[in-house]
């Protein structure tokens, strides 16, 4: 597996996990504009983390 792949996969798998914490965080808010940040701050996290996992990925290991 090549190392980009890799750091995809890991930036993947910590996108994952900060969407569902950021998700539950918004739902315990009372405040709409808060949930509203959050929700879209998840999924930026969400799609953001995978494509800087593959560029740190492939920085490491020189792919």
């Amino acid at each position: 597996m090549s190392g980009m792949l890799t750091g995809a996969l890991i930036g993947l798998a910590m996108g994952l996990v900060g969407f569902f914490a950021m998700r539950t965080l918004a739902r315990r808010v009372e405040l709409p504009e808060t949930k509203q940040v959050l929700n879209i701050a998840a999924i930026v996290d969400l799609a953001l983390f995978p494509v800087l996992g593959a560029f740190v990925g492939g920085l490491a290991t020189g792919d």
